[in-house]
């Protein structure tokens, strides 16, 4: 799944690497950004701007069928099931900055997760989910962080200048990735 401009707005486009096929799977007014998938393929959590802002979906890829989980006016992106797909972590600034946030599967339960630094992004969940690795601004620059999956207090991982953005973990657990942007 991906987001493409082609057609001249973000739509989301799925690509079958078997039958080699593209297909459009959303075209919404404004934003339409995939998230993470279900573990049988059949879920695609979807930001999309239908409703005038950016909220998070649940989409039935078969059917392209929305269940609507968030509703704030205020920006929702980046969403990411837990390993045991009970819960999502996703970004928001409904406090006034983005955060990182986590909430049941259904939408429900919805508490902030990051309560330092004032602009936290990209969450990914370990593989076991007992921790969520997101970037977070550090003196205009994207460090890499890990919280625990209940909060508490962030470790930061990376202190080089330059950005580190999109962190992703192992299979194992044991190692993040992470894009660096910097020193030319």
């Amino acid at each position: 799944a991906f987001t493409s401009y082609k057609d001249g707005k973000p739509d989301i486009y799925l690509r079958d690497f078997v039958t080699e096929k593209t297909e459009k799977i959303t075209s919404y007014p404004g934003l339409n950004l995939p998230g993470s998938w279900s573990r049988d393929s059949a879920k695609l959590l979807v930001t999309v701007s239908r409703d005038g802002n950016q909220e998070i979906y649940d989409m039935t890829v078969g059917t392209k069928l929305l269940q609507r989980l968030t509703r704030e006016f205020s920006i929702d992106v980046s969403p990411v099931r837990s390993p045991d797909e009970k819960r999502i972590a996703f970004v928001s600034n409904r406090n006034g900055s983005p955060q990182i946030y986590v909430m049941d599967a259904d939408g429900g339960n919805v508490r902030r997760l990051t309560l330092e630094g004032n602009y936290n992004t990209s969450p990914a969940w370990s593989p076991k989910g007992k921790m969520i690795a997101y970037e977070g601004s550090v003196n205009g620059q994207f460090q890499i962080f890990i919280i625990g999956e209940e909060g508490g207090v962030p470790q930061q991982l990376t202190f080089a200048r330059g950005d580190h953005e999109s962190p992703t973990w192992s299979p194992d657990g044991r190692y993040l990735a992470y894009s660096m942007r910097g020193n030319g």
